[in-house]
């Protein structure tokens, strides 16, 4: 590298605070094999199929997977699998963040998107296009049971969607041109 801070390391940095601040303190050492109830090797299976489907590459997707501990208030009230999906080259594809003990996702952050110019996309198409990426992130769950929480906003280039089922709520970001997933938060509650 020529010494350049680039773009992309502003937007990684700014992922790890914000994953930091997500997770807290590290428990549990990377690439264990079995952390909660959900197998490393099954996160990795899942974040390579968002991978797949959020950056359509034909070639090899690696994922390297770290279980850690959520920490609230100074207590671990949770285990989960934070993955990091990059390309042959090492270009970075995604960050996820899983729960590891029943394998939902709880963050997902696309990083090799290329941003849209074309005309915005319609509030309409936004909530359809928010329906289809809920559904990716949890295939075999119902996104039928995901109703609208609030307005769906148009800022800048970016449509934000809140969502609520009825144990969970979500803010789906996605290109307010393409539709394609930006990111995705998913919590309890």
């Amino acid at each position: 590298m020529n010494g350049k801070v680039s773009s992309l390391h502003i937007v990684l940095a700014a992922i790890t605070l914000a994953g930091i601040a997500f997770v807290g303190r590290s428990c549990v050492s990377a690439h264990a094999a079995r952390h909660g109830r959900i197998s490393a090797t099954e996160i990795v299976r899942s974040a390579e199929r968002l991978g797949r489907i959020a950056v359509p590459k034909t070639g090899v997707i690696y994922t390297n997977v770290e279980g850690r501990c959520l920490w609230r208030q100074s207590r671990v009230v949770g285990m989960i699998w934070c993955a990091q999906s990059t390309d042959a080259r090492g270009d970075d594809l995604a960050y996820t963040v899983w729960d590891a003990e029943t394998g939902e996702p709880l963050l997902a952050s696309i990083q090799a998107r290329q941003a849209d110019t074309g005309e915005p996309i319609a509030r309409r198409s936004a909530l359809r296009e928010a329906g289809y990426w809920l559904r990716q992130l949890e295939p075999g769950r119902s996104a039928a049971r995901w109703k609208l929480n609030g307005t769906a906003e148009a800022l800048g280039d970016i449509w934000r969607v809140p969502c609520r089922s009825a144990d969970r709520q979500a803010i789906i970001t996605i290109d307010r041109s393409s539709g394609d997933l930006i990111t995705a938060a998913i919590r309890r509650g």
